[in-house]
């Protein structure tokens, strides 16, 4: 996925760049694929915009239609 859309980083004003961690052990990934079915891209994308229109920091979560497989997502935070 280098260069193109897919190769540049975020960056913006009032957050650090993207971050995605492994919730379960706990350690920073920094290279992940993800792969979504339209359902879930629609459900994903509805969830960001939740967040993006809400002033409440919080967290929402989109799962798989399983529920096998979640990711939980929220809007990064400048660093103190």
């Amino acid at each position: 996925m280098a260069g193109g859309e897919a190769g540049r980083m975020c960056r913006d004003s009032i957050g650090d760049p993207m971050q995605i961690d492994d919730v379960a052990g706990s350690r920073q990934l920094t290279h992940i694929g993800l792969g979504l079915t339209r359902a879930e891209a629609k459900e994903l994308r509805d969830t960001l915009d939740l967040l993006l229109n809400d002033s409440v920091d919080t967290h929402e979560h989109v799962s798989s239609i399983d529920y096998q497989t979640e990711l939980t997502v929220w809007i990064q935070r400048k660093s103190q």
